[in-house]
């Protein structure tokens, strides 16, 4: 064995245990989700946060070769808290129970489509496009799509697309936006207030060792939609 594979052999090693020790730790979390049991188990915590960085380091270094949008992303600038803010929640429990990141120039904060992870037990999935679009952001996109909308359905109607991943409309307006027209061309898609794309993650992949080129080949059918949205936003 070269020394490249043996690193390369270690490094993922390394990624799997960690994985592992993010798993049982969410799941601890799970049933113990108050300050008391969190703070008697930081150092569980630490260990885990710990490894979810890595992980995502790992990851981005792989995505920006296939988007180079995603050069200066960083675990520092792309991993959420997993303290939850509580002040207008009706559930008062306080820590996420899940660990998330957004992987595009600029992290969590960026104003540009990316991709995120989400890892829980029984309920992880990899997502493309924007969530929560500014209002400058989502006339772009909706004047994007009318303006091109066979552009648009050839990647969320594709056969690929459709097979692999869940485009979400479960957040539209009810009638059409101001200034479109309800017989407008895929009005519907328009109506959207979220333009994200989804694939569910089996908990088993997590821990395998090819998990990280899973995810970037599930980015890599994402890609379509990432690029039509930045086309969108850059090119007014």
């Amino acid at each position: 064995m070269c020394r490249f594979d043996f690193l390369e052999g270690t490094r993922l090693f390394i990624i799997c245990y960690y994985m592992k020790s993010i798993l049982a730790f969410l799941k601890d979390l799970e049933k113990n989700n108050n300050r008391d049991w969190f703070n008697a188990n930081k150092a569980q915590y630490l260990e885990a946060k710990s490894g979810f960085d890595i992980f995502i380091d790992s990851l981005i270094v792989e995505l920006q070769l296939m988007d180079p949008r995603v050069a200066g992303a960083t675990a520092k600038n792309s991993v959420f808290r997993i303290y939850k803010d509580i002040r207008f929640s009706k559930d008062k429990t306080p820590y996420k129970t899940h660990f998330g990141a957004y992987m595009i120039s600029g992290g969590r904060k960026s104003q540009l489509p990316g991709y995120y992870i989400h890892i829980k037990n029984g309920e992880s999935f990899i997502a493309g496009g924007m969530y929560k679009p500014g209002p400058d952001q989502l006339k772009a996109i909706r004047r994007e799509i009318l303006n091109f909308p066979e552009d648009i359905v050839e990647i969320v109607e594709s056969k690929e697309f459709k097979e692999n991943y869940s485009f979400h409309e479960n957040d539209k307006l009810k009638r059409p936006p101001q200034g479109y027209s309800a017989d407008a061309e895929q009005i519907e898609l328009i109506k959207n207030k979220h333009f994200i794309a989804s694939k569910s993650i089996p908990d088993e992949w997590i821990t395998q060792s090819d998990f990280s080129r899973k995810l970037i080949d599930t980015c890599q059918g994402l890609l379509p939609l990432n690029n039509f949205i930045h086309r969108a936003l850059t090119e007014q």
